[in-house]
């Protein structure tokens, strides 16, 4: 079974979530700390406030393996509400300074 490109429903967001965990630990390093469980379920909660949009999930085996997300001018991508964003001390921990 090859390779499936499909726009990202509801279900996909678990796996989306785990993804943009990946993500920010390989693009920015240091960003994102605690706990691994944590990360994912601040990742779910922003997934979760806004529309996928034009979010697209690439399927290898019926797992979802990679996801993108295609932005216009015409169609930006939805914006994060506030009130998700300020949520993240509270489902990551303090910060250790």
């Amino acid at each position: 079974m090859g390779d499936h490109l499909r726009r990202a429903t509801t279900d996909d967001i678990s796996a989306l979530s785990r993804l943009l965990v990946q993500l920010y630990g390989y693009e920015l390093p240091g960003m994102l700390t605690g706990k691994v469980e944590a990360q994912v379920e601040l990742a779910r909660r922003l997934l979760q406030s806004a529309p996928l949009g034009r979010r697209y999930v690439l399927e290898r085996a019926g797992e979802v393996v990679g996801m993108g997300c295609l932005a216009t001018s015409d169609e930006p991508r939805p914006e994060t509400p506030p009130r998700v964003l300020l949520q993240a001390p509270f489902v990551m921990g303090p910060q250790n300074g």
